[in-house]
């Protein structure tokens, strides 16, 4: 009998030990969603440096890896970043230009980051559901 009243005394504290109470309030009404969205803002990004400069010292970077030989040619180069050899090309050209022109580009003003223009929907084709020659 005394085991059974100890196990039923254990039950009890381990009952009053594990309560816990929380108070959570939860929006409700018309318009709840908009409200907490708008309360939570995204922190704004910080400038943006402009492509052509990032593009201009990736080309510094790519000759100076090839010219110390830790890449074997242009070719290596291009099959390491999984691009052509004319991306290459196209972006180690940014290297003739005037080295005033280059530092300028280097030193722009960081841009706002704007969004990257998307379409969420094809243009009609042209001709579709009017008769010939006819746009939609």
């Amino acid at each position: 009998m005394k085991k059974k009243n100890d196990v039923q005394q254990h039950k009890q504290s381990v009952n009053t030990q594990n309560r816990f109470t929380f108070k959570v309030n939860f929006p409700h009404g018309r318009g709840c969603r908009r409200k907490s969205a708008q309360a939570t803002k995204a922190p704004t990004a910080p400038p943006a440096i402009p492509r052509v400069a990032r593009l201009l010292a990736l080309a510094h970077h790519l000759e100076t890896q090839v010219r110390t030989g830790t890449v074997k040619d242009y070719a290596e180069l291009a099959s390491l970043l999984g691009v052509s050899r004319a991306r290459i090309t196209q972006l180690l050209n940014l290297l003739f230009l005037a080295p005033d022109i280059q530092e300028e580009i280097l030193f722009l003003p960081p841009t706002k980051k704007r969004p990257r223009p998307t379409r969420r929907t094809p243009p009609p084709l042209y001709g579709q559901g009017a008769g010939l020659g006819q746009a939609v």
